[in-house]
């Protein structure tokens, strides 16, 4: 009777333990960079033949502000293309965050395909999934603020 009452109650918190890790969209993955997420997806790219962040192969990137309706921003600077893209800011594919409505389209054309970013101060958004941002001050998001009102 004792081995029952265990096998129930490992099952009990095993079945809590996936509905909490659910309900806060917890998962296993460890943090990564914003330059790391970029070059998997790049060598995921079955259009693309490379498999790092190479600024040769990249015709431009364009920034957007999806409810302003304002033109893009369009850069083809190979420096600010780099600084963008090997951007070390911390991420985590998971977790919860509050959506906003304060956020950049970044769109990096390379020869051959198109990867898209959402972009806000709490998160990342890709095809692939939706990554939180760890770091105190999203300088990434800072940045592309920047360009987008220099330009």
């Amino acid at each position: 009777m004792n081995k029952n009452k265990i096998i129930f109650l490992i099952a009990g918190f095993l079945m809590i333990a996936v509905i909490v890790m659910g309900y806060f969209n917890f998962s296993f993955s460890l943090p990564i960079t914003f330059k790391e997420m970029v070059e998997k997806q790049i060598s995921q790219d079955e259009q693309l033949v490379f498999t790092k962040i190479d600024t040769g192969r990249i015709a431009s990137i364009s920034i957007e502000v999806p409810i302003s309706g304002e033109e893009e921003v369009r850069i083809e600077d190979k420096d600010v293309i780099s600084t963008l893209l090997n951007n070390e800011l911390r991420i985590y594919n998971g977790g919860r965050y509050k959506e906003s409505n304060d956020e950049f389209d970044l769109y990096v054309r390379f020869y051959g395909s198109t990867h898209r970013y959402t972009i806000a101060e709490e998160y990342i958004k890709t095809d692939d999934g939706n990554y939180k941002v760890l770091d105190d001050q999203n300088s990434l998001f800072e940045y592309l603020e920047s360009l987008y009102e220099e330009k």
